[in-house]
């Protein structure tokens, strides 16, 4: 454990640690800031959506009835007609009407004739039947916290990927670069460095991930989407986005954490491999682009749509429920395959 906690001081020095942290601010203000910015403050109709959805979820809790949400309606329209003549009550009155439009309309679309239901195969059909008949349309969990928490998701992935290459890809490099590894060879206990290496880099990767969810979750709860955290996805208000699986907005998004936890430990082991048969920094960053290339494509193919029937890229190959968390348990395997060969190889490599 000493050799262990030995690798992951080299692996946690300054220089990497500050790269890291000018990636993510870098990466966050380009990318990540408007989803905390405008997710309130967006155009017509997201801010009221976004707003009805939580006054509903303080009211009623995560789920309405028909009945609760007809009350609410009426209420709230007699309350703005008094003041139909500013415009952004105007906006407010529209979005009270599609409301009702769309909270009610799932039931309908059951044995239609339609591109919709002939699309869905029998087990798809199943899974939109049992939504309507457990009530999970009657979720008060919006289109826009949806869309927003999932674009969100999507480049923090990515931020994640590149933050862990950046850390985890230089050790293995290091040493052979100043070639202590012809020193480490000379010894039995030596030749076991690259298995205690490889076991620091994941180590490290699990706690920059930990950190960094920390972090900029942190920074996303200022949205406030934590009152939607027992609501069912498959809401009438987030009308498209069927899940394959019932699941709440905290599961779904505990089920992303997991997903990136999977993909962090599966490239951190790649990368490893990649460094290890890398001469020098340049070799070695020119391998890790293509690494990363390939990694944000897939991110963006994971949580574009995470657990969709309809419009995850991933699930539309092979129609497969879960197939997002099984591409990245592949992903941590092939990883895992890779490094554990490299690292048994090590022990018998020639020195010379």
């Amino acid at each position: 454990m000493r050799m262990i906690l030995l690798e992951m001081k080299k692996i946690w020095n300054r220089k990497i640690l500050g790269a890291i942290a000018l990636v993510c601010v870098l990466f966050y203000f380009m990318f990540m800031s408007y989803y905390i910015n405008y997710y309130k403050s967006g155009n017509h109709p997201q801010a009221e959506i976004v707003y009805y959805a939580e006054e509903l979820a303080r009211l009623y809790g995560t789920t309405i009835t028909p009945e609760e949400l007809s009350a609410y309606i009426a209420e709230e329209r007699e309350r703005l007609t008094s003041q139909a003549e500013n415009a952004h009550s105007r906006f407010f009155l529209e979005t009270l009407e599609r409301m009702e439009e769309v909270f009610d309309t799932k039931p309908m679309y059951i044995g239609w004739n339609d591109s919709f239901w002939g699309g869905l195969n029998e087990r798809e059909q199943a899974r939109y039947i049992e939504i309507v008949q457990n009530n999970e349309h009657h979720s008060v969990f919006s289109y826009w916290t949806h869309s927003n928490t999932e674009d969100y998701a999507v480049y923090f992935a990515v931020m994640l990927m590149l933050a862990v290459l950046i850390l985890v890809s230089p050790l293995p490099l290091s040493d052979r670069h100043a070639n202590i590894h012809h020193l480490q060879y000379s010894s039995k206990l030596g030749r076991k460095i690259m298995c205690r290496q490889l076991a620091a880099a994941l180590l490290s990767a699990f706690m920059l991930t930990t950190l960094l969810i920390l972090i900029f979750g942190g920074i996303y709860s200022v949205n406030s989407t934590y009152l939607f955290w027992n609501a069912n996805i498959n809401s009438g208000l987030n009308t498209g986005n069927y899940s394959v699986f019932s699941m709440t907005y905290g599961q779904w998004v505990m089920a992303m954490i997991a997903m990136m936890y999977m993909l962090t430990l599966g490239i951190s082991m790649l990368a490893f491999v990649l460094s290890r048969f890398s001469r020098n920094m340049i070799t070695l960053i020119m391998k890790l682009i293509p690494l990363f290339a390939a990694t944000a494509y897939l991110c963006m193919a994971v949580f574009n749509y995470s657990f969709s029937m309809l419009y995850n890229a991933l699930y539309n190959l092979v129609r497969v429920f879960g197939t997002e968390a099984i591409v990245c348990g592949v992903v941590m395997l092939i990883g895992f395959t890779t490094a554990t060969f490299v690292v048994r190889r090590e022990k018998r490599v020639d020195v010379i």
